[in-house]
């Protein structure tokens, strides 16, 4: 999630901004404020893409597509947005999860009809 202010960035007090939107990273649990953000004086995003000034919910795919663009008071909308995508009951979704890497000591085949190998990188390790 990420949080754009009507202002620009020198005047949003961070000390304001929501926990939400300044997580705690790493082992030192720095706070991550590359989620909030200003709007720029010379482009004011609101305007340019007509977002109403009260709130907007931004759906963001994962290739930064936008993907749909909601008031705040939308949450049916929303719903019915992701409501393809999301369990409801006994239903399982429509998408199939798929390793990309085998795990270790698993035959990898690189082709149907390649012999089987092992990933021994594991066993290499002192």
């Amino acid at each position: 999630m990420k949080v754009v202010y009507q202002q620009d960035h020198t005047g949003i007090d961070i000390g304001a901004v929501p926990a939400v939107f300044k997580p705690e990273v790493g082992p030192f649990k720095l706070t991550y404020l590359e989620k909030v953000y200003g709007t720029d004086p010379a482009a004011d995003i609101f305007e340019l893409r007509g977002i109403d000034r009260g709130g907007a919910m931004v759906v963001v795919r994962p290739d930064q597509y936008v993907a749909n663009v909601l008031p705040l008071t939308a949450t049916a909308e929303l719903a019915a947005f992701f409501a393809p995508l999301l369990r409801s009951g006994n239903r399982t979704p429509n998408c199939r999860i798929t390793r990309a890497e085998p795990r270790r000591g698993h035959p990898i085949r690189r082709r149907a009809d390649a012999p089987a190998q092992t990933n021994t990188a594991a066993e290499n390790v002192p």
